[in-house]
């Protein structure tokens, strides 16, 4: 691997993140402006965020094949929070979509994520996809205790992570998934 100068590094990766940070914050504010305005209902907002997202990532899957992968991580990592919030949002907020199906598709959205992360060999999107998968028990409690269902969960996850240590060797993730684990048992 190449050496890179301070400034290349605060060129590509700082800046493109903080540019996903702003867009998805600039994207935020104008949703807000529009629900406050009522341009949109709850369905529209789904939708649009969900499209988003998935604009996102198809985004960033093209520019991580043209080998750029600061703005290509930028944009599937924008992609999967987008993705994420927009499934909290239709299952808690507007109650679109029963806890069943919200919960597989952020499960979906777990899997997508780990998968372009493996494809394109980027560590960050697979912690952060993983970390998405961890907090989905959270976004669709509801108050609950299904122990059995949120252990199977964790095993799978967990399993699913052993997986991509067989291709990868991305011992921050195997502590991610330590941490995650052993903090979603304990609030359990």
């Amino acid at each position: 691997m190449r050496d890179e100068s301070f400034e290349a590094i605060v060129g590509k990766r700082w800046m493109t993140w903080a540019g996903v940070v702003v867009l998805f914050l600039s994207a935020g504010f104008f949703l807000k402006y529009a629900f406050e305005n009522q341009w949109l209902g709850p369905t529209g907002r789904v939708a649009l965020g969900i499209v988003a997202g998935l604009g996102l990532l198809v985004a960033g899957d093209h520019f991580l094949r043209k080998e750029l992968k600061a703005i290509g991580q930028g944009l599937v990592g924008g992609g999967l929070a987008t993705l994420y919030l927009s499934l909290f949002a239709a299952f808690s907020f507007y109650q679109l979509i029963p806890q069943i199906p919200a919960f597989g598709f952020m499960i979906l959205v777990t899997v997508a994520g780990v998968a372009l992360a493996v494809l394109h060999n980027a560590l960050p999107l697979s912690f952060l996809a993983v970390l998405g998968g961890f907090v989905t028990p959270l976004m669709v409690s509801t108050g609950e205790d299904p122990r059995d269902a949120l252990f199977a969960y964790v095993y799978l996850l967990g399993a699913g992570v052993l997986a991509v240590a067989f291709f990868k060797r991305w011992k921050a993730l195997d502590l991610l998934a330590c941490a995650g684990a052993w903090l979603l048992f304990a609030g359990w």
